[in-house]
């Protein structure tokens, strides 16, 4: 009896932890708060030199500031029921979803170089050098694979899943190659590194969503401005039917197709017309 309440004791403890951890990160004001710490790392980089590696103090300022911005990224995305609420103009209109749209690239610009600029102090703290554009390349072209396979091939997809674990394991063994005898500096590069750059791409991830529903929803509203006529340069014009019997009649425009065709309809019969 013990070791059942015990259990069911777990159990509860880890669904209350798991519920406040999902309240927590997956409020919807953790985004201002990113924005805020995104504010204080565009300044730090800012105001860096060309070239400057930061050691100290300044080193692990950064170090912790960058890392608790790509955890709190991760885990806001992970809880929130929408993590792109601040671009859903039903929620915040138009005018602030596109303000925070152009915020959101911002954010994931300078993020992304952020990330360059700690990695190289990584090495240089370490008196090391190890090139990751083979994790980085990986991630880009896993995703891609990734979205492609989800979409025709969904049985398949966690292949590429493994895939692109494994450039990643393969990403980590060179990093402790360049760190040699030192195993602690390897460690924490690669924490550095898996954190910084899961952090950086969910971020980014985000930001590619909504631009692939921006993307859609401008090429909708072309189709549909093309096919109905409005909007172009062109007035809706008239034409003039003849027919085989050598009568005609006079016709409306009423549209227009993807490729330039123009329908009409004629004022006397009301039959339709399609040309070229």
């Amino acid at each position: 009896m013990i070791s059942y309440e015990l259990i069911y004791l777990k159990f509860y403890i880890m669904d209350k932890f798991i519920f406040y951890m999902q309240q927590f990160f997956g409020h919807p004001g953790m985004a201002w708060f990113v924005l805020t710490l995104s504010v204080i790392l565009l300044v730090i980089r800012l105001r860096r030199k060309k070239g400057e590696v930061l050691r100290g103090t300044t080193y692990i300022v950064s170090n912790t500031l960058f890392l608790v911005t790509c955890a709190i990224e991760i885990l806001h995305v992970a809880t929130a029921d929408s993590p792109i609420w601040f671009c859903t103009p039903d929620r915040v209109g138009w005018l602030w979803a596109i303000i925070n749209f152009v915020l959101l690239g911002g954010i994931v610009y300078n993020q992304a170089l952020y990330f360059m600029d700690v990695m190289s102090d990584v090495f240089a703290n370490g008196d090391t050098l190890c090139d990751y554009r083979l994790g980085i390349y990986s991630y880009l072209g896993g995703l891609a694979l990734l979205m492609l396979f989800a979409a025709f091939f969904p049985a398949f997809a966690f292949i590429v899943i493994i895939l692109l674990a494994i450039m990643q394991i393969v990403q980590l063994v060179m990093f402790f190659r360049s760190y040699g005898a030192n195993v602690k500096g390897a460690f924490f590069c690669s924490f550095v590194y898996l954190l910084g750059s899961i952090g950086t791409l969910v971020v980014t991830m985000t930001f590619v969503s909504i631009l692939i529903i921006i993307i859609l929803a401008l090429a909708l509203l072309w189709l549909i401005l093309k096919i109905t006529g409005i909007g172009s340069n062109k007035p809706l014009g008239k034409a003039k039917i003849h027919y085989s019997d050598g009568t005609s009649e006079e016709a409306d425009e009423t549209g227009r197709g993807v490729l330039g065709e123009r329908y009409y309809r004629g004022k006397d019969s009301g039959d339709e017309f399609v040309k070229p």
